[in-house]
């Protein structure tokens, strides 16, 4: 019942690996494709639904969801940011109890585990104990990302917004650069790890000014307006019509040689 990582154009499987991220896209098509055509798709969301909770779900003292099957040794942050983002879609369905549940369970896993206070920002990747991982980092478009995923979670349901949010917020302008740079990845410290820009950093960093926008923050009006500013000029107008720059470099200087699906 899980869903593989790759198909062919005939819908065979070329890479049947069982990812978290994959299942969590497949959870979020079905429980949209639900609500725009109520019956298209009610089977396939109850056995995906069914098949997270049965071969992904981890044992309640390890917390969370299986990254990928078999279980690897280490946990990471961004298959259960798109779980939390598919699972809230799932439940503005029919607003099933046993869907908000999973979304409040991943909020908390969140806030007491991906959401580090000693550094002040959203780590990714950790040792399968929840320690320290050599290769975790932050990403300024994550931060950005569950600043509007908390804000639709409590718009949702109704219930007051995380206190981890503004904190998100914060950090992630902090690690934005002087122009408006959405960089890959920093390290802990705020120094750069990745230089490379991609134009779904500028995205998220879109929807969480206007968040902000919307709750108060007359400077996060500034910044939406400047990151839509970048986002379309450098991205989207030098690209071919319909189509669009994915990624520059460090230096603002094209690299891309495809125009990936993925960030449509």
């Amino acid at each position: 019942g899980l869903y593989g990582k790759v198909l062919d154009h005939d819908g065979g499987l070329l890479d049947d690996a069982a990812q978290l991220y994959d299942t969590a896209f497949a959870l979020l098509a079905f429980a949209t494709t639900e609500k725009q055509f109520p019956g298209a798709a009610s089977a396939p969301l109850a056995s995906v639904i069914a098949a997270i909770e049965a071969h992904l779900r981890r044992p309640a003292h390890e917390e969370g969801f299986a990254e990928t099957l078999p279980k690897p040794d280490s946990r990471n942050q961004n298959p259960h940011m798109h779980l939390f983002e598919a699972s809230l879609a799932s439940f503005e369905l029919d607003h099933a109890q046993s869907e908000l549940s999973r979304v409040r369970e991943i909020e908390q896993l969140m806030e007491q585990r991906f959401f580090d206070r000693s550094v002040k920002g959203l780590r990714e990747l950790f040792a399968a104990d929840w320690g320290a991982h050599p290769a975790d980092h932050f990403e300024v478009g994550h931060q950005y990302e569950w600043v509007w995923l908390l804000d639709k979670r409590m718009r949702l349901n109704g219930s007051p917004a995380s206190t981890t949010m503004n904190l998100l917020y914060k950090k992630a302008v902090s690690l934005t650069g002087p122009d408006g740079e959405i960089y890959l990845s920093h390290n802990h410290d705020g120094s750069l790890k990745s230089g490379s820009q991609r134009c779904w950093g500028l995205t998220e960093a879109l929807k969480a000014h206007l968040v902000q926008f919307a709750r108060g923050d007359v400077h996060a009006g500034q910044r939406a307006i400047a990151a839509f500013d970048r986002l379309w000029s450098m991205h989207i107008a030098p690209a071919v019509e319909g189509g669009w720059i994915d990624q520059y470099d460090q230096d603002g200087n094209a690299v891309s040689k495809d125009i990936p699906a993925s960030t449509g």
